[in-house]
């Protein structure tokens, strides 16, 4: 498996719309006023590392990305500038979509770093604040798995509603074979009150996150 040295990537936030309203989401009520980098930024950090050669990858994030309109553009930009990965970190939803997903591979991205809520469709759904959104993640990353030399990353946010599915999120991804990485990140509130309830004790997580780990480690 390839193991990704992230000190060789550059992350740049290029987005702040989303398509979801995620109870666990960490800027829900920011969206209105934070502001991405600009194309000028963009541009300065593709010209630095072209002439300088500082980092290999560039992940391109911010809520959610595939919302902004000339992303195949952004890619493009950055393959183009010596950029050898191009990762873009997205729930999936529009990727649900192969004809948007070929496009954007080729433009150039070859990671997908994937937020999988659960592996239940209701909780999934109910996490996310959309219908259906369960079953377009889900297509989204078959999409993703269609295209050689892709690699995907997925990660599963670690709150009261979730914790119990971890292993069945590694069950339910285990057959895609661009899947390299499982990630789980514990939930963080941003205010100094749990006012949705979303955090859980370590004592009741942990059986399921080494449950997780050992399926993973036998996946490879």
């Amino acid at each position: 498996m390839e193991i990704l040295d992230h000190s060789q990537y550059v992350e740049m936030t290029m987005h702040f719309r989303c398509n979801l309203k995620c109870e666990h989401c960490m800027i829900e009520n920011t969206m209105d006023w934070l502001e991405p980098e600009s194309i000028k930024q963009f541009k300065e950090i593709l010209a630095y590392n072209n002439q300088h050669h500082r980092w290999k990858g560039i992940i391109l994030t911010g809520s959610e990305v595939t919302l902004r309109r000339d992303l195949p553009e952004l890619i493009e930009m950055a393959r183009d500038s010596g950029f050898e990965r191009v990762r873009i970190q997205t729930n999936a939803i529009r990727l649900a979509d192969n004809n948007y997903c070929q496009k954007l591979i080729e433009a150039g991205v070859n990671e997908f770093f994937v937020s999988v809520l659960t592996a239940d469709i209701k909780t999934y759904d109910n996490i996310a604040g959309l219908s259906g959104a369960y079953e377009r993640t889900l297509a989204g990353l078959e999409n993703i798995d269609r295209y050689d030399g892709v690699i995907l990353i997925t990660n599963t946010v670690i709150t009261n509603r979730s914790y119990r599915y971890l292993p069945k999120v590694v069950k339910l991804l285990n057959h895609l074979r661009n899947l390299v990485q499982f990630e789980f990140w514990s939930y963080f509130p941003m205010k100094e009150v749990d006012d949705k309830d979303l955090l859980v004790p370590h004592e009741l997580v942990v059986p399921y996150v080494r449950e997780a780990i050992s399926l993973a480690k036998n996946r490879g």
